[in-house]
């Protein structure tokens, strides 16, 4: 298995290698330094733009053979249009190989009263492009509580719905620390 995805890499790399100006880019190996200049450009990028300012976690999980990383970066753009986009990739540690990743990026545009129309893209390792349209509602409570749900469908050969819901807590504790718990289905 690891010799066929070798060679499946060996040849999307060889091919995209050859994408004018791009193909570079595209398939230079990501070390710890190009991490470390990529977050500072994006963080200059991002606090430079007041209008694009963006919400940022980054949460790592890991257990006895994987370790995920799950990024989410959200905000709102110029038109109050906003966005969510979202990763998660886990990496097996004993071939330090990606094992799985999937990805969504979510635009939305306000109906009223806590109601967002989502246009969804959904990217997964071996899977074909799932564009998906919804609704989303988001309540905030006075004590901190917030409710959070999701409905998508997309309008392929085989049409599915899928549903997400989030209940969460934040409070401020002292300065700029606070409390956070979320429970996503």
């Amino acid at each position: 298995m690891g010799l066929r995805r070798m060679s499946i890499r060996k040849k999307l790399n060889d091919t995209m290698g050859r994408i004018p100006y791009l193909g570079n880019v595209l398939t230079t190996e990501i070390n710890k330094k190009s991490l470390v200049v990529l977050a500072f450009g994006g963080y200059m990028t991002i606090s430079s733009a007041p209008a694009l300012a963006a919400n940022v976690t980054v949460e790592a999980v890991s257990d006895k053979e994987t370790v995920t990383l799950d990024t989410k970066v959200s905000g709102i753009m110029p038109c109050n249009i906003g966005y969510f986009f979202r990763n998660r990739t886990s990496i097996d540690y004993e071939n330090n190989d990606q094992i799985g990743s999937f990805s969504l990026l979510d635009i939305t545009y306000p109906l009223g009263k806590g109601f967002d129309i989502v246009a969804e893209g959904q990217f997964a390792d071996g899977l074909p492009f799932d564009p998906r349209l919804g609704v989303q509602y988001f309540k905030g409570f006075d004590n901190g509580l917030t409710f959070y749900a999701l409905v998508t469908r997309n309008f392929n050969e085989n049409p599915n719905t899928e549903m997400t819901t989030i209940l969460g807590y934040a409070r401020d504790i002292i300065g700029k620390f606070r409390l956070a718990g979320r429970v996503e289905e």
